[in-house]
């Protein structure tokens, strides 16, 4: 039988600031402004190609499919429809994992 979680039963979580911080660092350019490419220019993970089917990406990210299609859903991740497929763009992938 499950338990019903109240909300004595939550926990606070504080996010780390520094790490994102120290992300973003990375990324600044010359007056200050964080770039997308200059953050990911390559991932060694992700194969060289443009679209990637949905266990792909599950695989990459270490979700499960249905994990992803909420993600799709939720506007996380873009899509690309080819004829009846759902198929999503590499650049989306890299700006989810780099969000």
């Amino acid at each position: 039988m499950a338990r019903t979680m109240g909300s004595k039963n939550k926990k606070t979580v504080e996010k780390d600031e520094s790490t994102t911080e120290q992300n973003c660092d990375l990324a600044k350019t010359d007056d200050g402004a964080v770039g997308f490419e200059e953050l990911v220019k390559e991932d060694p993970l992700l194969p060289n190609k443009s679209l990637f089917r949905i266990d792909e990406v599950a695989d990459y990210f270490s979700v499960s499919e249905r994990c992803i299609r909420l993600w799709i859903d939720h506007g996380h991740l873009e899509r690309a429809k080819i004829v009846g497929v759902i198929r999503v763009p590499r650049e989306s992938i890299l700006r989810c994992r780099f969000r």
